[in-house]
């Protein structure tokens, strides 16, 4: 019984083994999930026959990097394109193919082959049943073992964008800071070295009341001084060649305050001839030089609580008629016009009118513009400004104006009045000197011995605590250097 079906299972278990052998080799589908190919490109999960179906391309999407602004403004504003991976999977041991996953397949055929069919030894060469059992195994083998190297090549492609990112901090420019530019418009009356005290105080330009002086320091300027009081007489010719010679371009001031009497006062019409002498010498010498007109205390305004003096509008107003009475009705060719100013007022002390020296500014440009052909626009220089007075209250010793009894002339000097003073009147000057034209102003002065100079009536500004190199800027001497040097 047995031997008479022996041949038929024989065969039945020939052509299993065959066409199961035929099908694993042509056409095996599995069901995978998501899994990335050599070439770094994403397989979504599907039942898909391997090697046949086309891969789905991942496109990368190019972000644009905006840069936050810097605190500081303006700033360098950088743009850096970030690359990004919008499609990358989520990688997990449940998604990546791995060989084990499939070799359950390949144990359901073996068992199919061996366990289940029942094989006659003897019916059967051996050399006929090996082959189909071992040929399934290395296919299985050759066909999956690729799918596992991709893992990496995502690792390591998917990190570069970190280098871009430094590239995203902007520093500003160090020049961006701005830096204060000085203004030679303010100058000073130097009394000691004044070198050293021009240097302190960042000014330009200087009066020491003289027509020569020791060597102007490079890049400053000094005012060359003329007295003209008839007691001094005249410069000789030489003398003249040889300071224009020594200081070509220089500005000459002839006379100052010549309307008071205790200064270098001389009449009107007696200062014509004079203003006409040093103006044909030294422009004979020096082409180039710029001279001024005579410096005028105030011009209507006098002084309260005191005898008073010739105004400065009288005595310029007839040196104008005596000038073009001898020249034919021209008006004096003055490079400059000048005038000191101060608020002169004995009864309301300290003195810190800044109003009366504003004032007397106007009224002397709107005289030049108007009454004087020629001067509507020549420039005004401001020789001396400042104030006489810088305590609360004054007394008469021994028949000397002095400040009060039982004051001292450091601790007792109103320091905030004047300084507000100051500051009121330079703001005046920065703000309307272009418009009136007054080009330069200089501020007395560096330094006076007050105990002396009070009993001739000046107990007021000073800038600096002595008369020699290496004294101390006092706090009005500050402050003016601020205004010099730009910072204020």
């Amino acid at each position: 019984m047995n031997n008479r079906r022996s041949p038929i299972f024989l065969v039945i278990a020939i052509f299993v083994v065959l066409t199961v052998s035929g099908c694993s080799q042509n056409s095996t589908e599995t069901v995978v999930g998501p899994s990335i190919t050599p070439d770094g490109q994403l397989v979504d999960g599907d039942v898909s026959t391997v090697g046949n179906t086309p891969e789905p391309q991942i496109t990368p999407t190019v972000e644009s990097s905006t840069p936050r602004a810097s605190a500081i403004t303006p700033v360098a504003t950088i743009a850096t394109v970030l690359p990004s991976i919008t499609a990358r999977p989520e990688v997990s041991p449940t998604v990546i193919p791995m060989p084990v996953a499939v070799i359950p397949t390949a144990i359901v055929i073996a068992t199919i082959e061996v366990t289940r069919v029942p094989i006659n030894p003897t019916m059967i060469p051996p050399t006929s049943v090996s082959p189909p059992i071992v040929t399934p195994t290395s296919t299985f083998v050759a066909t999956l073992s690729p799918t596992v190297t991709p893992t990496l090549v995502v690792a390591l492609t998917s990190t570069p964008t970190p280098t871009a990112v430094p590239i995203l901090v902007a520093t500003p420019p160090p020049t961006s800071t701005p830096q204060p530019i000085p203004d030679d418009r303010f100058g000073v009356i130097a009394l000691g070295d004044a070198t050293y005290q021009i240097t302190q105080l960042g000014v330009d330009w200087y009066i020491d009341y003289s027509p020569v002086s020791k060597p102007i320091p490079v890049g400053k300027h000094k005012i060359s001084f003329i007295e003209v009081t008839p007691s001094k007489g005249l410069y000789s010719p030489k003398e003249i060649e040889t300071w224009a010679t020594n200081s070509p371009g220089a500005v000459w001031t002839i006379g100052g305050e010549v309307n008071v009497r205790t200064n270098d006062f001389i009449l009107p019409v007696d200062y014509v001839g004079v203003f006409d002498y040093y103006y044909e010498q030294i422009k004979a010498v020096d082409p180039t030089a710029k001279i001024s007109g005579p410096s005028i205390l105030n011009w209507d305004f006098t002084c309260r609580g005191c005898g008073g003096y010739q105004s400065g509008q009288d005595w310029f107003t007839s040196f104008i008629d005596a000038y073009s009475v001898a020249h034919d009705g021209a008006s004096p060719p003055a490079d400059i016009w000048a005038i000191d100013a101060y608020p002169l007022d004995w009864i309301t002390l300290p003195m810190t009118d800044w109003n009366i020296v504003a004032n007397q500014i106007q009224g002397y440009r709107s005289y030049l513009s108007n009454s004087v052909p020629g001067h509507a626009t020549t420039p005004i220089y401001v020789n001396e400004v400042a104030s006489h007075w810088g305590f609360s209250g004054l007394e008469f010793i021994d028949g000397e104006i002095s400040i009060p009894a039982g004051q001292s002339f450091t601790e007792d000097f109103l320091w905030d009045e004047m300084e507000q003073y100051l500051i009121n009147l330079f703001d005046w000057l920065k703000d309307n000197g272009p418009s009136l034209n007054v080009e330069r102003w200089f501020l007395y002065a560096t330094h006076v011995d007050l105990p002396t100079t009070v009993r001739s009536s000046y107990a007021g500004i000073e800038l600096f605590d002595g008369f020699h190199a290496g004294a101390n800027l006092n706090r009005l001497g500050l402050l003016y250097r601020d205004y010099a040097m730009g910072v204020r």
